[in-house]
C-alpha cells in the first residue's frame, strides 16, 4: 500500500507539518501506521509531539512533568520519528491529562502495546455502539472503561 501524495500531510496541531507522505511512498510500515493514526485522530484534536507540548505555546509543560507521565505510562502515546506523539483529546486545555483516561488505559496496558492502545482509542467500538472511545471518553467514561475491560478479559481467555 502506498500513499501517493507528493506534499506533506498535515498532522497534529496548529503549525506543525509532518512530512510523512514521502516516506510512506516507500512502504515504511511505521510511517503508514502513523499516517493512519493522524487521520483517525484528526477530528479529536490530532496528535502533538511531546517536544511541541514542552516547548511551544503559553500552556507548555515542564519537561519533567511530561517525562514522568511518559515513564509512568499515564498517557496514550506512540513513538515515531524520534519523538513521542500524544493524542490531544486526552488533555484538558491546561494540558493536564483528563482523569477519565486512567481506568481504561490501565485495562489496556495489560494486553496491548502503545500502538495498539492508540488505535483502540481511535477506532469505532461495538461496546460503545460504534462510537470511538476518544470521542466519548469524557461523556461516558464508565462505558469506555467497560469496553476496555471487556477487551482485556477477552484477550486473556
Amino acid at each position: 500500500m502506498k500513499i501517493m501524495h507528493a506534499c506533506p500531510v498535515r498532522c497534529v496541531t496548529e503549525s506543525l507539518i509532518v512530512p510523512i507522505a514521502r516516506r510512506a511512498e516507500y512502504g515504511d510500515a511505521d510511517t503508514l501506521a502513523f499516517a493512519s493514526l493522524c487521520a483517525a485522530y484528526g477530528a479529536a484534536g490530532g496528535l502533538a509531539s511531546a517536544n511541541k507540548l514542552v516547548f511551544d505555546g503559553d500552556s507548555r509543560l515542564a519537561i519533567g512533568t511530561i517525562a514522568r507521565w511518559i515513564v509512568e505510562r499515564q498517557l496514550i502515546l506512540v513513538h515515531w520519528g524520534g519523538d513521542y506523539w500524544l493524542p490531544r483529546f486526552q488533555f484538558a486545555p491546561t494540558l493536564v491529562p483528563h482523569k477519565e483516561i486512567a481506568a481504561p488505559l490501565s485495562e489496556l496496558r495489560a494486553v496491548l502495546d502503545d500502538w495498539e492502545i492508540a488505535r483502540w482509542f481511535s477506532e469505532s467500538n461495538c461496546w460503545l455502539g460504534g462510537r470511538m472511545p476518544c470521542a466519548v471518553i469524557l461523556q461516558a467514561p464508565g462505558e469506555v472503561h467497560n469496553a476496555a475491560r471487556a477487551l482485556r478479559f477477552a484477550s486473556r481467555a
